[in-house]
C-alpha cells in the first residue's frame, strides 16, 4: 500500500472553524492500519454518483490528478491539493452546522470528530480515496492537566467513512462507493458527498429477510422444526423493529449464542452459511430496516395439531419459547399449551371446571 496524499482536519462545529493538523512521518503506520480497518469493514451500503462535478467528488478528482501529475509525483502534498482538501473539510463543516441547528432543540449534539482524507495505491495497483470522520474525544494531559482533544491511537473508532474508487488516470470510477455510518445520519451521503443509494432500505429489508429465512428453512427446519420457529421468530422481531441493521452483527445476535434444541443441529455451520450470503447475494450489509416490508410479505406458518384445528403463526411472538409449549401426559397423549391473553378466546375454550373468575 502506497499513500499518495493524506490530510487531517479538526472540525469544530460550535466555533465554526476547521483546523489543519500537520501529519508527522511516523503517523503513516497508523494511517495504514486505519485504511486496512476501513477497507475490511463489512458493514457497508453501496452508493453511486449523481454527478462527478459535485463539490466533494470534484475536489477528490482534482487532488488525485494533481498527485499523479509528473511534476508532483515525488511530493505528497502541494498548495493545490491542500486547497481542495480544505474545501472538502469546509463542506463537511457547513453540513454539520446545518444538522446541528435542526437537532439542537432536542438537546442533541452532533458527534465531534476529525476528518481524515487519504489517497493511496493498493498492492494490486488500484487507486482509492478514503474520506472518514473519526472519533474525537477529550482528555486531560497528565502533567499540566490541560484539557486536550484528539482520538485514541489504540482503537479505530470511525463515525463515518466513504471508500471511493478511481481510475488509473485519476478520474472517478463508475464502481460502487462504499459507505459506512455508525448511525442514521443521512447528511453524510445526501448533503456532504451528494450520492445516491444503489438499493433502497425497502429492497435491502426484503432481500435480507428472504435470504436468511431460506437458509433457516433449508438447513434448520429439516432437522428441527422448533429451532426453526424460534430462529425465524427472532428474525421477524429484528426486521420489524425500525433500526439500523448491520448484517454481521444481526447474524451474531441471531445465532451467535443460540443453543439449539436439537443436538444434531450445528449452529456454527448455520452461522457460516448466513455470513456467506454477503458474498453470494447483492444486498447491502448496512441499511435501515423497514418493518412494513415484512408485513406486506404476509409470511404465515400453518400447523394442524388435530382434525379440524389449524394454528397459524402470522407474525413475531415475544417470549416465543414460553408462549407455545408441547407436553405429553400418561397414556401417550400429546398436547399443545398456548398462553391466552384474549378473554373472549379463553372463555370460548374453557370448561366449567377450568373457568377462572376475572
Amino acid at each position: 500500500m502506497n499513500i499518495l496524499f493524506k490530510s487531517f482536519h479538526n472540525i469544530n462545529v460550535p466555533e465554526n472553524v476547521i483546523r489543519v493538523i500537520p501529519i508527522p512521518e511516523d503517523f503513516d503506520e497508523f494511517m495504514i492500519e486505519f485504511l486496512l480497518y476501513s477497507l475490511q469493514n463489512k458493514s457497508i451500503k453501496r452508493y453511486k454518483m449523481i454527478d462527478k462535478n459535485t463539490e466533494v467528488l470534484n475536489c477528490i478528482q482534482r487532488i488525485t490528478k494533481e498527485c499523479l501529475s509528473e511534476t508532483q509525483k515525488d511530493t505528497e502534498d502541494t498548495d493545490t491539493t491542500l486547497e481542495f482538501s480544505n474545501s472538502i473539510a469546509l463542506k463537511l463543516l457547513r453540513e454539520e452546522q446545518a444538522v446541528q441547528q435542526l437537532i439542537e432543540k432536542m438537546r442533541i449534539t452532533i458527534q465531534r470528530g476529525s476528518l481524515i482524507q487519504t489517497l493511496f495505491r493498493t498492492d494490486t495497483d488500484k487507486l482509492i480515496f478514503v474520506v472518514a470522520k473519526v472519533e474525537h474525544s477529550e482528555w486531560y494531559e497528565g502533567e499540566s492537566l490541560e484539557k486536550k482533544f484528539g482520538f485514541p491511537g489504540d482503537k479505530k473508532s470511525v463515525w463515518k467513512s466513504a471508500i471511493i474508487p478511481l481510475e488509473v488516470t485519476g478520474d472517478l470510477s463508475e464502481d460502487d462507493i462504499k459507505i459506512y455510518r455508525n448511525n442514521d445520519s443521512k447528511y453524510w451521503t445526501e448533503k456532504f458527498l451528494e450520492l445516491q443509494e444503489k438499493k433502497s432500505d425497502e429492497t435491502n429489508t426484503r432481500e435480507v429477510f428472504e435470504a436468511v429465512q431460506t437458509i433457516l428453512r433449508k438447513n434448520v427446519r429439516k432437522q428441527s422444526e422448533r429451532d426453526y420457529l424460534i430462529l425465524r421468530n427472532a428474525l421477524i422481531q429484528k426486521m420489524k423493529t425500525p433500526q439500523q441493521i448491520n448484517y454481521t452483527q444481526m447474524i451474531d445476535d441471531l445465532v451467535g449464542n443460540y443453543i439449539p434444541d436439537a443436538e444434531s443441529l450445528n449452529i456454527n455451520t448455520i452461522k457460516e452459511k448466513l455470513l456467506d450470503l454477503t458474498i453470494t447475494k447483492t444486498f447491502d450489509t448496512q441499511f435501515n430496516a423497514v418493518p412494513t416490508v415484512i408485513k406486506e410479505r404476509k409470511r404465515k406458518e400453518k400447523y394442524f395439531p388435530s382434525a379440524g384445528i389449524e394454528i397459524t403463526l402470522v407474525g413475531a411472538i415475544e417470549d416465543f419459547e414460553h408462549v407455545i409449549i408441547s407436553e405429553s401426559v400418561d397414556g401417550g397423549r400429546r398436547y399443545l399449551k398456548i398462553r391466552c391473553d384474549d378473554q373472549k378466546t379463553y372463555e370460548a375454550f374453557a370448561t366449567k371446571q377450568l373457568k377462572i373468575e376475572t
